[in-house]
Order: C-alpha cells, then structure tokens, then sequence
C-alpha cells in the first residue's frame, strides 16, 4: 500500500497545481504556454494561499455558526419526533440487517462481539459521510437567494452543511454508546470494550470531517454548472455503501481486492473507529495515516476547484 500510494496521489498533485487542470475547472482562458520556464515555487504558493483561505474561514466563525443553527433547526422543523429520527433512523436499519446477517448468514461474520454493535459504528459514520456530502452538494443552489442579495465568503455554505452533519452524528454517537454500555451491564458483549482508547476516535472523527468538507467544495461548486452530479453522486453513494466496510469487516475481503479498498478513505477510517471504540486497541499506523493523506488530498481538490469557480458560482446560481 505504501509504495503505491506517493505515487498514486503524487501523480493527481502534480495534475491538480497544473495549468491544464485550471483551465479545464474555469473554462476561463487557455493555458499560458508563451513562458518556457515554470516557476519551481508554483506548488508552495498554492499551497500557502490555500492554507490562508482556510484562516479566512476560520475567522468567519460566527457567520458559520449561524448558518450550521439554522441548517439545524429547519432539519426537523414540523417534525413531531425531531432529533430522535436521527436515532430511529439508523436503529431501523440495524435491526433490519442484524435480522438478515445473524439468521440467513450466521457463520459468515467473525466480529467478535454482537453483530448489532459492530454494525451501529460503521452505520453512523457512513450517516455522517452521506447526509454531510449530500447537504453540503445543494447548499450553494439552496442559499441562492442570499448569494445574490449579499457577498460573503461562499465557502461558508458547505462547510456549514458539514458541520451541521458532524454535530448531528456526535449526538447520534452519544446516545447509541449510552445505551451499548448500560446493555453490557446486563448482556454479554464478547469482545466489547470501552475504554481510553475511544479517546483517538476524535482523531477519525475529524479525518472524516477533512473528506466530507473536501467533497462537499467540490460537488457544490461543480453542482451550479453541471446539475447532473447529483444523479451520479446518488449512484456513487449506493455503490459506496457496499464498497465500504460498514456491515461486513475488511478481513473477509481477498488481499487481491482489500488494496483497492483502501484507496478509498473511510474503510481505514471506519476500521480504526471500529478499533478504538469497540474493541479497545490501537491500529496500525497505515490505519492513521493513509486516510488523512487522502482526506486532506481531497480537501485541497476541493478548495482549489471551488475558488477557481466561484466568480461562475454567482452568475449561474
């Protein structure tokens, strides 16, 4: 995996602080191929200009708040049950596949630990990684009435919609975990352990907080041009959802196949929280630093190509 993946996302880097790829994003103007020589610091000032919009952002915190408040509040506004959908939602569709695995396959999963329990883990962090990705796709095209009354820093809006996400799934973690501990006082888990390690799922928590953000700058942006990218994403999420390792581990995978799944970031993700929460041990360091790699690759594919187009973003909102 390691030999493979400097070149891999090496390769994309080189393509995405390329003239070819700004010209392809804007449609602006042609590459400039009068001057022979390139700058060598080119990367380094993209780089430094990104890490300066992410400033800009963070000094934009109330603004970014009050959007997250109100993305929060009209998600379950008119609704009776509110907040605890989040929490019917998810327990549904664990019993459900619970019932089909445990009865139809019941040697077929090795977790260690009651299957229901594995299950809710990959479950919420797939949640997140859908309604953050989805929302934050349509957060430009929603807020377009704003977009044309008033300037701020368009940027706001998907990284508002993931926030917005990301509180959503700390609270549904807080009641599933609640309530797993109080059964284990009264069932016997397996393997089940809660303890300090559950401290480093902050780490993957916020890993997928950088992959989430990243997609949701460049679906959103892409989204005001080519409206056809929520039909493809929805097609891209259902596929996801059996190419990840939410309702099966990654040990029944061939070692021919298991590679290809890590070059996607939440199934390392998604172990690692498996790991540090249910389990009680720590995972390897590919487990760590791989998904960072290409969550923050991700990101900064994102940021380039949303500010690229965001002159566009106002006039075909």
């Amino acid at each position: 995996m390691f030999r493979s993946f400097p070149l891999y996302y090496g390769t994309w880097l080189n393509y995405l602080f390329s003239e070819q790829y700004r010209y392809f994003v804007s449609h602006i103007s042609p590459p400039n191929t009068d001057h022979k020589r390139k700058n060598p610091d080119q990367s380094l000032i993209m780089l430094t200009a990104d890490f300066q919009f992410i400033m800009f952002l963070l000094h934009s915190y109330d603004l970014t708040k009050r959007f997250a408040l109100t993305a929060l509040k009209l998600r379950y506004r008119n609704s009776v049950l509110g907040f605890f959908w989040s929490v019917l939602s998810p327990l549904f569709i664990m019993i459900v596949l619970s019932i089909v695995f445990i009865h139809f396959f019941p040697d077929r999963f090795d977790v260690r630990v009651p299957y229901p329990v594995f299950l809710i883990v990959g479950l919420l962090m797939w949640r997140f990684f859908t309604y953050g990705t989805t929302s934050g796709l349509h957060s430009v095209t929603n807020s377009a009435h704003i977009i044309r009354k008033v300037y701020f820093p368009r940027e706001i809006l998907p990284l508002s919609a993931v926030i917005t996400a990301l509180v959503t799934a700390i609270l549904e973690f807080a009641v599933f975990f609640v309530l797993i501990l109080f059964s284990s006082f009264f069932f016997d888990l397996g393997e089940f352990s809660f303890g300090p390690t559950a401290v480093i799922f902050i780490y993957f928590l916020f890993v997928e907080f950088i992959l989430v953000l990243g997609l949701s700058l460049l679906l959103s942006s892409v989204y005001v041009l080519f409206r056809d990218i929520s039909h493809i994403w929805e097609v891209v999420v259902f596929a996801g959802f059996f190419a990840t390792p939410i309702f099966y581990p990654l040990s029944i995978i061939p070692y021919r196949y298991e590679r290809f799944l890590h070059l996607n970031p939440l199934s390392d993700i998604i172990t690692g929280s498996r790991e540090v929460l249910v389990y009680g041990t720590i995972p390897g360091i590919k487990v760590f630093i791989c998904p960072l790699a290409g969550s923050l690759f991700i990101l900064l594919l994102g940021i380039t190509t949303f500010r690229l187009l965001e002159k566009r973003i106002a006039k075909e909102v």
